[in-house]
């Protein structure tokens, strides 16, 4: 059969008939298979076009963000003045040193941040792209596994986050686990990638603390893999042998940052966000219960209140939670408004290592463990003797401390969450823009400076960094408010009425003459348009859902007739506009496209029926999907317990896994009805 043209699809296990015009890797590195160089051209070229577009795409620098963009510029500046991540505090090994080493290696090299990551990225379809060549044989498989890997629209950065390196992490781990498992030759070809992808490994494990998702995949494609050896009467031990490599690798580097910080700081972890001690005292404290469990608030105010009475360590913390930790009722109240005069889900366990840091207990990190264990003896000691009423959630038990109660109401918004997660997946979302730059000047401008001047947004000189006009109908006699809380500002902004005949026209009523409104918007991170009144808590339209055109808006119709953001001539320059276009193209393309790899994988499954464990693409793609799907079952977790976390950022590394297994799926109509994945050379190893 053939693809396209005259290019005959040639099967995993099969190679490519020689070529004057091709290149051969000589270095024992991958095999001896060849590789067109038109292949490697286009490659280059389109490459070449990704880093320009990147290079020319503003980046926001959010310094006043100082649990994300300010933390890792914070400890890479540190790394890069040679003191480890700095003196110890609450903050310092509050997240993995992976992005933080390379923001410091990026200082290092003198060129702007926004180019090192997008050859980063380049670099890794690159070689993920050379390993599915030497796999399939086919260049149209290839290029275009290639060309929807680069040109995903969610790999654009537009802040400074760690998931800006994560899915080029994912895809070097992926292709180093294909290269050994399937092309290497000799056992120490094999070596070499096993070692390389266990060193990408740990490097994503200390990016991320929830690099689980990857464990259930790499497990499940292991151990068929075995399978598929035994049946073709391989032995095994060599590919044991590595596997065990390639772990152990992973696990030598975090072993080094944990020892790097035992020297520094006294202590043997990576971070110590996941300490057995930090860990404890959340959970006992959202073991407490008084009254029937809230949604979205692992630990409410009656419960602070009945821990103050019987912890006197826990009580020490009461002047902050009552003084300046009433500023993290801000953001949960901004996502969930029933929350409001409360610390919501994932903001708690923020809220209390700032709490413990406000008595001064974080000058070490024992000082810290210390305290947390005698907070955790004296609430667990209140909960068997009576005082406290307590009960540990299964989900908190078995799957993570930090997950509180999740009430019937949080489960009944699982269909709703699963709705928005396949819109997330295939891409039903508009072309990321980086919002204005925030916070002090001096840290913007020291920031800038140790990112190598990468091309940013203008921060926001005054407030007013949107314009919103159009009108608002309700049917209750409300009006609209615009609420800010956190960020920079917290504040009321009265919307005021213009004049509207043509509204009162329309609804043929003759008090609606005053339903237009125009509006400046500041450029806080939680500002929403919500109605005034009692019921202003019930229905918020968050800024960034804000589109031109109507919706249905506390039981009215709330049109706008415009929306721009101020310095809008920076942000629109013609590598966005691009973007803009290949965002759409993904958007059309790719919801047909998941239902037509999901159709295929199941025909393909049911057409080879028993022999299917040995078949290539069944392992493959099914490897690509268990990642997808673990790693959509975090963020859904997440999203139904604790914060909203179904968002393109952290759904990075899951975006490119499934849009290869598209491109393998549909190449897989056009290989033999099976082929068996064999390696005649693995006795040889």
């Amino acid at each position: 059969m053939t693809l396209w043209k005259n290019e005959q699809f040639r099967p995993l296990n099969k190679s490519m008939p020689p070529s004057c015009d091709t290149f051969r890797s000589h270095d024992g590195g991958i095999t001896n298979k060849e590789v067109p160089r038109f292949l490697l051209y286009y490659m280059a070229i389109s490459g070449l076009l990704y880093v320009l577009m990147c290079v020319n795409m503003p980046i926001s620098i959010i310094a006043n963000a100082r649990y994300d963009d300010w933390l890792f510029f914070h400890n890479a500046e540190s790394i890069f003045r040679g003191d480890w991540l700095g003196a110890y505090g609450h903050m310092t090994l509050a997240k993995g040193p992976g992005y933080p080493i390379f923001l410091a290696l990026n200082a290092m090299s003198g060129i702007p941040i926004t180019l090192s990551q997008s050859l980063l990225y380049v670099s890794s379809c690159f070689l993920l792209t050379i390993v599915i060549y030497r796999l399939s044989g086919s260049f149209w498989i290839s290029i275009f596994s290639f060309l929807i890997l680069l040109w995903d629209p969610a790999m654009i950065p537009v802040r400074i986050l760690r998931s800006d390196i994560s899915s080029a992490q994912a895809l070097f781990v992926l292709a180093c686990i294909l290269q050994f498992s399937f092309l290497s030759k000799t056992f120490k070809q094999g070596l070499k990638w096993a070692l390389l992808g266990g060193v990408m490994l740990g490097w994503l494990w200390i990016t991320r603390e929830d690099g689980v998702w990857l464990a259930p995949g790499l497990f499940l494609f292991f151990a068929l893999r075995v399978v598929q050896l035994k049946l073709l009467n391989v032995k095994i031990s060599y590919f044991l042998t590595l596997i065990l490599s390639f772990i152990v690798s992973a696990a030598i580097v975090w072993s080094c940052i944990a020892a790097i910080n035992w020297i520094k700081y006294g202590d043997f972890e990576e971070v110590d966000f996941k300490s057995a001690s930090f860990e404890h005292a959340i959970q006992a404290i959202q073991s407490v219960r008084v009254g029937r469990p809230e949604a979205y608030i692992p630990a409410p105010n009656k419960v602070l209140r009945a821990i103050y009475a019987v912890s006197p360590a826990f009580a020490s913390l009461k002047p902050y939670f009552d003084g300046p930790g009433k500023g993290w009722e801000n953001p949960g109240c901004a996502a969930y408004p029933s929350t409001c005069g409360e610390i919501a889900g994932g903001w708690f366990i923020w809220a209390l290592r700032d709490a413990v840091a406000s008595r001064g207990l974080y000058h070490s990190p024992e000082q810290a463990s210390d305290f947390y264990n005698l907070l955790t003896k004296q609430i667990n000691d209140a909960c068997a003797t009576g005082k406290l009423t307590c009960r540990i959630s299964i989900i908190s038990k078995f799957i993570s401390p930090f997950i509180p109660a999740i009430t019937t109401s949080q489960v009944r918004t699982i269909p709703d969450k699963l709705f928005k997660l396949a819109g997330l997946l295939s891409w039903q979302e508009a072309a990321p823009a980086a919002p204005n730059s925030a916070g002090n000047h001096q840290q913007i401008e020291a920031m800038d400076k140790f990112l190598n001047r990468p091309l940013r947004t203008p921060s926001a000189s005054h407030k007013n960094s949107l314009y919103a006009r159009g009108w608002f109908y309700p049917d209750n006699g409300k009006w609209i408010q615009v609420k800010c809380l956190g960020g920079i500002y917290n504040e009321i902004i009265t919307v005021n009425r213009n004049f509207s005949p043509d509204i009162a026209a329309h609804f043929k009523n003759p008090y609606a003459n005053y339903q237009r409104f125009s509006i400046n918007i500041p450029s806080g991170h939680y500002c929403g348009i919500q109605l005034t009144g009692t019921l202003h808590n019930d229905h918020t339209l968050k800024i960034g859902d804000m589109k031109a055109g109507g919706t249905p808006f506390g039981g009215g119709a709330l049109y706008f007739d415009k929306i721009k953001h101020l310095h809008e001539k920076e942000v629109n320059t013609t590598a966005y506009n691009v973007l803009k276009y290949i965002s759409e193209a993904y958007k059309v393309a790719l919801p047909p496209l998941i239902l037509v790899m999901i159709l295929i994988y199941l025909w393909r499954i049911i057409l080879i029926g028993k022999n299917i464990v040995t078949d290539k693409y069944f392992l493959i793609i099914g490897l690509l999907l268990i990642l997808v799907a673990t790693r959509s079952t975090v963020l859904l977790l997440i999203s139904i317990s604790s914060f909203p976390g179904i968002r393109t950022h952290l759904m990075s590394a899951g975006f490119p896994l499934l849009y290869l297994a598209i491109v393998l799926s549909i190449g897989s109509l056009f290989s033999d009805k099976h082929q068996p994945l064999e390696n005649e050379d693995m006795d040889k190893l």
